[in-house]
């Protein structure tokens, strides 16, 4: 790692730890901050393999995953789902053929910006940000083609059931009935796993 990738680490870690000193720091200045460390780690993980090592990538993943804890304030616990969405996403970046890390950072995201929804606008209802982020992301894996042009069919079941949860979680006149979450849970939970059986054969 070269000295200036040193002293930009160790420049963000003094900022982290000037941070935490202010008691008062808000959600808004914590998901900021949050974000910019995740952008960071992003732009590390999506670098070429040649440009930087995996131990290099991985020292400074966990460097910035300590800045993120240190300044994160109220928003703490979402500093590693943060930080773990952003490498494989970025990862997902280097490689877009392989669909598996954009799966797994799309899903962290959508539970980071979820826990940040929550912490920033506590009266509002943070679940269709949580179904819309999975919604994006399966429909994200149904669209990028792998190494031999083909598309995940599978995903589209996941896709099409969250972007209906979306909707329904965000019911503002709260008019559906109770039974009717669980029942959409159980029937997409059999969807998906029909349509991954199906894929399999």
């Amino acid at each position: 790692m070269s000295g200036r990738a040193v002293g930009l680490l160790l420049v963000v870690v003094g900022m982290a730890g000037m941070a935490r000193r202010f008691a008062w720091l808000p959600a808004v200045p914590s998901a900021a901050w949050l974000l910019l460390l995740a952008a960071l780690v992003a732009l590390l993980w999506a670098r070429p393999a040649r440009e930087i090592p995996q131990t290099h990538r991985l020292l400074g993943t966990l460097l910035l995953g300590v800045a993120a804890l240190v300044g994160a304030g109220p928003l703490q616990g979402l500093a590693p789902p943060a930080v773990l969405a952003a490498a494989f996403l970025g990862r997902w970046a280097r490689t877009p053929q392989r669909t598996w890390p954009l799966l797994v950072g799309g899903l962290l995201a959508s539970v980071t910006l979820t826990g940040m929804a929550n912490a920033v606008a506590p009266a509002w209802n943070p679940a269709p940000v949580l179904f819309l982020g999975f919604a994006a992301t399966f429909s994200a894996v149904y669209l990028v083609p792998d190494d031999a042009g083909r598309h995940a069919r599978w995903a589209s079941f996941p896709a099409v059931f969250f972007a209906v949860m979306t909707v329904v979680v965000n019911d503002p006149a709260r008019g559906l009935p109770s039974w009717l979450l669980p029942l959409l849970l159980i029937l997409g939970g059999v969807t998906m796993l029909a349509g991954v059986r199906r894929e399999g054969r």
